[in-house]
């Protein structure tokens, strides 16, 4: 979790929590998900704030780790893997010189974690090869990508995309 303010109310009271959380002295401020934003503070109960705030982390991660169990879950053959590959670099949601670098993380993992043959494996070969990218295009690419595998309440395109196994 994170947590930043201004004495001089220049911006609002922020708490942002996720698997990684990035706080810096210079604002630079990232989370998996903005818990709190308030941007008047005159009568604020920060317990109550707080409390709120930790209540919409334990749901979000919930079904974080809930949809992480689901890919998991999620066994692909080695056609099924290539047609996702392909349809990510041909929808241009990753540029095409990372292709390479998707296929061997995925076809030879560089992580035990990673052995599985398995939409998350797939999914953190994209997103590894995805931190190469500069963060003004890497995060609209990973939000799609997370639309793509069903990681997102308006999606799951990955459903779509194969039977169930």
């Amino acid at each position: 979790m994170g947590l930043r303010t201004s004495n001089n109310k220049t911006m609002s009271i922020q708490i942002c929590a996720g698997l990684s959380v990035f706080v810096c002295d210079n604002l630079v401020f990232r989370g998996d998900l903005i818990a709190l934003n308030r941007k008047h503070t005159s009568g604020l109960n920060l317990r109550t704030e707080l409390s709120v705030a930790v209540l919409r982390f334990q749901d979000h991660f919930g079904r974080l780790t809930g949809e992480i169990d689901r890919l998991r879950a999620r066994e692909l053959t080695d056609p099924e893997a290539k047609a996702l590959i392909h349809d990510v670099f041909v929808g241009g949601v990753l540029p095409v010189r990372f292709l390479p670098h998707v296929s061997e993380m995925y076809f030879a993992p560089p992580f035990q974690e990673w052995v599985g043959r398995n939409a998350w494996s797939l999914h953190n070969a994209f997103t590894a090869a995805a931190k190469q990218m500069p963060m003004s295009t890497r995060l609209p690419a990973t939000q799609e990508l997370g639309r793509l595998f069903g990681m997102s309440a308006e999606s799951d395109a990955l459903a779509r995309l194969l039977p169930a196994a």
